[in-house]
This record gives C-alpha cells, structure tokens and sequence, in this order.
C-alpha cells in the first residue's frame, strides 16, 4: 500500500489489491498553480500496460494548467487537456481510463473517460458526478454498435480478438473505429454547505463497493488520510477487490 498526499485537504492510497501487476497512476496538488485554494487530482487505471497512465499522470497538470493559464474555464481545460493527452498516446499499445477534478474555492470542474469516477458524499446523501462508461451504459453501447463494435458480454471486440471493458479511454487507438472514444465527459458545479468529501477512485473501489456504502464510511472519518486509508481497507481486505485500487480523498468542507 502506498499513501501520500496534503493531511489538511487530500490524501491518496494505493494498493496492487488482486492483479499480478500494478497499472494505476495518479497526480495531486493541493496547491495547484500556487493557489492554496485550488486542487488538482487526477486517478488513472491503465490496461495493457501502464505506459498510458503514467504518462496521462505526468502530462495532465501540465497541460490543464496552459488551458486554465490560457483563460479556458475549468470544465472547458480538462476537456481540451483530455484530448491532448489522448493525442500524445499514439503509438503506445496501452490505454488508460481517467477521473479528474479542479476544485478552486467552491467551484468544482470534473471530467472522466472510462469506469473511475467521482463521488461527491454530502451530509445526507451523495452523488456520482461522472458517468459510467461501459456497454451497461446504453448511451454507450449503442454508439459502440452503430460505429461496428462486436460485444461480447462486457467487453467491446475487435476484429483480431482484443477486448476492452470501457468505451471511453486515452490511448486504445485500435478500438477508435469501432466506437471508443477519448471525448471525456465534463461537468463543473458549485459545493454547498453540507458537502463533506470528494472521493475519486478506480473501478477497483466501485465493483466491490456502492456509493452509498462509500459515503457512509467517509461520514464517519473527520481527516482525507482516515477517509482514504478506510476506503482502502474496506475494498482489499473486506471486499478482497481483484483488481488495483487508487482511492483519492478530498475534504471540500474546509475548501
């Protein structure tokens, strides 16, 4: 297990949980452009390799910081830097689904591509912000179908027998054609007075644990290294997650 982060705001752990190999990457700044009001963060869960993510990982501050610098707003920059990212990953045989999030002052820009996601926990509920990209998700799959993707239970096909499980991601360009795209989705709204945590994770958290039983372990937690070391604990050694876990922790009450 690997943990780091600011103890005030963030805090982010890492764990190989039940693969053989560990894909994930992630980036946090807590004090992002030198604002001490704005975060930064990003969960990225490779596959067929970890080049894409890590690469996503190192490149995706750099770049939404030129789009923000630029006078892009926040949602608008993690679009545009999302695709850029995507664009520097041809050639590489991996891929890499992504959350991401600008949190400046109660203002909250988000974007995903593929099954990490965000969940905003308030006081007494909670929401995902992002969207699922998978087949179950009809939009999804349909757009897959139209564009002459094969499904074959979860995953979507390609001629020489490759499967992939998302249908948004960075890199993958061989499945381009066949309806997976990198176009993330975006959204930005603004926090309110009972919204407590931010908690952006890998599907390794979200196919062993729903968001309401997510919420109610961060409700209890008063620190993001408490959320994120429970989270972590709840996923691997409860759940046994088959997959790797990044789970980020962020408390917007003190935003």
């Amino acid at each position: 297990m690997k943990g780091e982060g600011e103890e005030q705001r963030a805090w982010v752990v890492s764990d190989i949980g039940g693969r053989a190999t560990f894909e994930d990457a992630h980036c946090l700044s807590a004090d992002f452009r030198g604002n001490p009001s704005e975060i930064f963060g990003a969960v990225l869960d490779g596959h067929n390799g970890k080049e894409v993510a890590e690469l996503a990982a190192r490149r995706l501050p750099e770049v939404v910081k030129r789009k923000l610098d630029a006078g892009l707003p926040s949602a608008r920059a993690l679009e545009e830097a999302f695709l850029a990212i995507d664009d520097e990953t041809v050639g590489l045989a991996s891929g890499s689904v992504a959350v991401a999030f600008i949190l400046s002052g109660r203002e909250l820009a988000f974007a995903n591509v593929g099954d990490s996601a965000l969940l905003l926990v308030s006081q007494g509920s909670e929401r995902l912000l992002t969207e699922w990209h998978r087949v179950s998700n009809e939009k999804e799959r349909a757009r897959v179908t139209e564009a002459g993707g094969w499904i074959d239970g979860s995953y979507v096909m390609i001629p020489r027998g490759d499967g992939l499980q998302c249908t948004r991601s960075l890199g993958d360009h061989a499945f381009r054609e066949f309806g997976v795209i990198a176009d993330p989705y975006v959204g930005q709204i603004r926090l309110g007075a009972g919204d407590m945590w931010l908690i952006a994770a890998c599907d390794g958290l979200w196919d062993v644990m729903e968001p309401e039983a997510v919420s109610m372990i961060a409700r209890r937690m008063a620190a993001p290294r408490a959320v994120a070391e429970a989270l972590h604990h709840a996923a691997v050694v409860e759940k046994e997650t088959p997959d790797n876990l990044t789970v980020m922790a962020v408390a917007v009450g003190k935003a």
